[in-house]
């Protein structure tokens, strides 16, 4: 017997399954554009950390090389008043150790360049000898106003993520209900049938059928049952989990907005300690050109003054970090 055919089912969406079935999919596809814009947002504040922290290690970089200098003065002179009969050998020897702990720095500071040179290589997806030359140009990021409202965190992708995940969630729900009512369809089928080919389209060997179909749950209660309350066990995982996402942003917006105000008010008491730390270099320096000091005091001047223009350089570039973070926190936005 040959057959050809085909048959088509609709089912009529009397208690919103169907409906509350596309609303769920819709939202879980959202839910993974969501989860790609929180990677997407992820590696951005990462990349612009590593290019920060960069800039950050070249200023580094800049300060021990004067340091070096000085300290190279600094024993040059030790020595000369050691042969000279006015200087000690323990001096020679202090001399030498803050040369050797500079110049050890300096290393250092070079290796943390050429790793976050590595670093940005990869997250701009080239290998670190075809990454382009970084520029060290010095730019401000933008301020962000204090009193930002809390509904900025609604634009955090993850949070919108843990939303959509909770609202399909009550979807999944109230679909695994209605299964307990009956569902009715519309189903239809038609074709040809036949004992042999030569006949098999003719019009007696028409097939046509058309009509409804019901389904009742009468002997599924306990497995229906179960479905019901393992939705609402994913139903109250995801409100656990979107509490906790949400605890999470208003911590690191807090965190953020905490590190951005303590830090200013750090860095703008180590401003005026740079300040007076090159004040009294100068004078260091006018007092030795007029005969008033030994060299020695400029010396220790010039070493007090580049200590603290390296905390000062530590603490922009920790600034700057906290003002990614709290980009991020927000959602990258504002």
């Amino acid at each position: 017997r040959y057959r050809l055919g085909a048959s088509a089912s609709w089912e009529i969406d009397l208690w919103g399954r169907v409906r509350g079935m596309a609303k769920r999919d819709r939202l879980l596809a959202q839910r993974t554009t969501d989860l790609f814009y929180d990677v997407r947002l992820s590696m951005e504040t990462n990349l612009a950390r590593q290019y920060l922290a960069l800039r950050s290690a070249r200023n580094e970089m800049v300060i021990l090389n004067e340091a070096i200098r000085v300290r190279e003065d600094d024993l040059r002179l030790q020595v000369a008043r050691l042969e000279l009969g006015s200087g000690v050998e323990v001096d020679v020897s202090r001399s030498r150790v803050a040369l050797s702990t500079a110049q050890a720095a300096a290393e250092a500071a070079s290796r943390s360049i050429g790793k976050l040179e590595h670093a940005i290589a990869v997250l701009v997806g080239v290998a670190p000898s075809e990454l382009e030359p970084l520029s060290n140009k010095s730019s401000t990021l933008p301020r962000i106003p204090p009193g930002v409202p809390s509904a900025l965190l609604a634009q955090r992708p993850d949070l919108r993520a843990a939303e959509k995940q909770l609202r399909a969630s009550a979807l999944q729900v109230g679909v695994r209900n209605v299964d307990f009512l009956p569902r009715i369809s519309l189903t239809g089928s038609g074709g040809v049938a036949s004992l042999n080919t030569s006949s098999l389209f003719q019009s007696d060997s028409t097939l046509f059928d058309l009509g409804p179909e019901i389904d009742i749950p009468l002997f599924q209660a306990g497995t229906r049952g179960s479905a019901v309350l393992q939705a609402e066990a994913a139903w109250r995982e995801a409100v656990a989990r979107y509490r906790s996402a949400l605890l999470v942003a208003v911590r690191e917006v807090d965190d953020a907005l905490l590190d951005l105000q303590s830090l200013a008010r750090e860095l703008k008491i180590q401003k005026r300690a740079v300040s007076a730390a090159t004040d009294t270099s100068e004078i260091a320096r006018l007092r030795h050109e007029r005969g008033l000091a030994s060299y020695f005091e400029v010396v220790e001047a010039e070493r007090d003054r580049l200590t603290a223009k390296r905390a000062e350089n530590t603490l922009q570039g920790e600034q700057l970090a906290a003002t990614v973070g709290l980009i991020q926190a927000l959602g990258g936005t504002w």
